[in-house]
Order: structure tokens, then sequence, then C-alpha cells
């Protein structure tokens, strides 16, 4: 069978190979990746942030070797849920228990109306209670799944309306306080359409920006909608061409938004399809079509066919998770899962 080498890991394609495994792997709860390939996951065990660099170099202030996961973030950090990046490279993260959503700046300078300092955590939203995950879409906008992951709220880059909500720039404000079971992940497409792993509810939700079928299913405007059944859905993201990814119980299940083969399985437009049968966890996917998934302990990967990857960001989480149609545009910022 095809194999390829991701992260110097030899890895079938359209299998999943365990990719690293580590005590740092504590309870993985993003996979997510910058403009130079780094793979970045959020710990909430272990309270930081772990890299997987891409080539050795100095990433955030941190000396880093090429291959070899290592911590990048420890201090000021409380559960850590979910992660993602803006175009200018910020590294933004959630903190559970620290009710917090906080931004590594990659350059000092203004972020959300606030001073920021390069390679200095900073507060940007506090009181945001037991917070799950935190994403970003094509604006800039910061989206946040928090009070155990009941309500959706966002940190807006300029005031107008969302979702039919009033929003003020750089300031928090919640859009979704009803609908929404136990919300683990979500990722954001390029039309600025919200999707939410609902683990207890055992659903995808998706929250329309206009009244339209999306994946077969009729969806109004700013109203939560079901796409399907999936068993404890743990994490989601979104590849380039608009294919939806959900981790569950046992499998990765998929939504094709066209009638193709993906990773080997004969796919139906509009059609929930197993792809593989696997462990649940946060999902990431990279500008080449590799899929992660953080495990306790261990990071898995469905390798598809090329490696390595075109430059992209990610968030984490996100995801999690679409990539920018070009090398200079993070993936995050282009169809957002960002995709943890």
């Amino acid at each position: 069978m095809a194999t390829v080498s991701i992260y110097g890991v030899t890895c079938t394609v359209n299998a999943v190979t365990t990719l690293v495994t580590s005590a740092l792997l504590s309870t993985p709860c993003a996979v997510v990746f910058d403009a130079a390939g780094n793979l970045y996951t959020g710990q909430a065990g272990n309270n930081d942030v772990n890299i997987l660099p891409a080539a050795t170099a100095t990433v955030f202030g941190v000396a880093c070797t090429i291959n070899t996961l290592e911590t990048l973030l420890s201090s000021g950090l409380n559960l850590p849920q979910g992660l993602c990046f803006d175009t200018a490279g910020n590294l933004y993260t959630g903190n559970n228990t620290g009710a917090s959503v906080k931004v590594l700046p990659k350059a000092s300078g203004t972020i959300f109306g606030h001073t920021v300092v390069a390679n200095t955590l900073y507060t940007l939203a506090s009181s945001v209670t037991a917070l799950e995950v935190v994403n970003i879409d094509a604006t800039g906008n910061i989206w946040v799944l928090y009070s155990t992951g009941t309500k959706l709220g966002v940190i807006p880059v300029s005031t107008g309306t969302l979702f039919g909500v009033s929003v003020t720039a750089n300031t928090f404000t919640t859009i979704l306080s009803t609908g929404i079971t136990q919300g683990i992940d979500l990722c954001i497409d390029a039309a600025g359409n919200v999707y939410i792993a609902d683990y207890s509810a055992n659903v995808v939700w998706v929250l329309p920006v206009a009244t339209a079928p999306i994946f077969g299913v009729s969806c109004t405007i700013n109203t939560l909608t079901s796409l399907g059944t999936f068993a404890h859905a743990n994490g989601i993201c979104m590849d380039a061409a608009g294919n939806l990814y959900v981790s569950c119980t046992t499998d990765l299940k998929v939504i094709s938004k066209t009638t193709t083969t993906l990773y080997g399985v004969a796919c139906t437009a509009n059609v929930i399809t197993i792809l593989i049968a696997t462990t649940r966890g946060h999902l990431g996917i990279d500008s080449a079509g590799n899929i992660y998934i953080g495990g306790s302990g261990a990071l898995l990967v469905l390798a598809a066919a090329a490696w390595p990857p075109v430059p992209s960001y990610t968030g984490a989480a996100s995801q999690a998770v679409a990539f920018a149609t070009s090398a200079s545009v993070p993936v995050s910022s282009a169809f957002l899962s960002f995709f943890p």
C-alpha cells in the first residue's frame, strides 16, 4: 500500500497511524497548524500547549526541534480548550476553569483593542465560564462554545449584527443560549455557517447565515438546525472542498459535498458515511488533507496521498478546519473550523 512520511513517521495512505505517543498528550483538546506547518495541540489535563515542529526553529520564543513534540506554553493556562490562529499568526486559546479567552501574540501591537506584547499570553475576554472551544472565521471573529457547551458566543472584530444579534467590536457577546446540549467542538465554513458537534445530543448542528439547503437539509437563516445523528460527536472539521468530518464514539464520519471517493471510501453527496473505525477525539486537518485525531495519550493521523502540506493556518481545534486557497492565507481564516 502507498505510504507517506508525516512529521518523520511512515504512514499508510487511507489508514489511521499513531503519529505520536507521549505523556505530554494527556487530553488533547485541539489540533491546529500555523503557516510554517507546525502542529499545535492544547492539553487540558496538563494545562499546556504543545508543538510538533515541521522544522528546527524558534517559535514564539521557544527553541524547537523538527518532529519532536515539546511544550510550547504552560504558564497562565487553566484547562486550555481549543486553539486557532488568525491571519497574522497570533495563537488563541480558551481556558475552561480559567473562564477566559487568551491570545499568544506573534508580534507586539493591538489585538481586539488590547495592547499586547510578542510571545506574552494576554487575556482578551474573562468570565467566559466552562469554556469548551474557540475558533475563528474568515472575518476574524473569535467564536466560543461555553457554559459547558450550551452557549455560543463571539468576540467580534467590528460593530454590527451577527446571526441577528447586535454586537460591539472587541466585546464578548452571547449569540445563542438555547438549543445546544453539550457542544464540544465547532468549525465555520467559508460562507460563515457555524457547525457544532453536540456530544450529549448526538447531533451536528448548523447555524446558517442564510435560508438555503446545507448538505441537503433545509435551513432557515439564524436558526439552529440538525444535520443528522452522530453518536457522541466529539470533533469536527471541514476540508477545502467543503466536506464535513465528524469524530464519533468508534468511528470517523463524513458528509460529502459531492458524490466522490474520500480516503478510499465511496461517498454519496449529503449522505453521512463512515470513513474508518477509530477512537474519538478533537479533529484537525492540514492542507494536504491529512486528518489528525487527538486521543488520550496519542495523536493519530488519517493520511492522504500528499505530504508535506502547503503552509496554512488552522484553528482548532480545530480546529478545525478548512484550508486557504493560497499559502499566504491561513486556513482558519479561509474556512473556519479552524478547524479543530
